[in-house]
């Protein structure tokens, strides 16, 4: 009965098998690999993202600065600082906290995006009367890694349109 035993032992110690280092290795080369595609095309994936919700932000921000301007009969200012890559509105109340005025950072999450350019007639600002007519148009360049993005404010509605 002993040898039989042995005899079983053997054959279920020889029947298991492992991995080798060599097949483990393998395993992990053919991992960095995969990773090494995936990531660039992850991060570019993110920043177009990043870029498209920042520039829908900001078109919705122009028809909100827009439309409170109309309704309240009073002047709306956006302004587009360049150096903090904020929004900053002068006459526009930060929704759902009525006391405190407009301000929208592109440099935090969720952006995390910048401003590589900025030129509504000249200058940063565009200004809504309380006809909600703006006094100027022209673009609005958005930056995220290597890619960019231009929002077109057209100068007889304000309306933002995503190029």
């Amino acid at each position: 009965m002993d040898g039989l035993t042995a005899s079983m032992q053997r054959e279920t110690r020889s029947s298991l098998r492992a991995f080798t280092l060599i097949e483990a290795v393998c395993v992990l080369v053919i991992m960095a690999a995969l990773v090494g595609v995936a990531a660039p095309r992850y991060a570019a994936s993110l920043e177009r993202y990043r870029l498209d919700l920042a520039a829908r932000r900001i078109v919705s921000d122009l028809a909100y600065a827009k439309t409170h301007a109309r309704r309240t009969s009073t002047t709306v200012k956006l302004t587009f600082d360049t150096s903090t890559d904020r929004v900053l509105g002068t006459g526009l109340p930060q929704p759902g906290k009525p006391g405190e005025s407009y301000s929208l950072s592109l440099g935090d999450d969720p952006f995390l995006v910048g401003f590589s350019g900025v030129d509504l007639g000249g200058d940063v600002a565009i200004v809504f009367n309380g006809y909600g007519d703006p006094d100027s148009g022209g673009q609005i360049k958005l930056i995220a890694g290597s890619r960019e993005l231009i929002i077109d404010v057209d100068p007889t509605t304000g309306q933002g349109v995503i190029q």
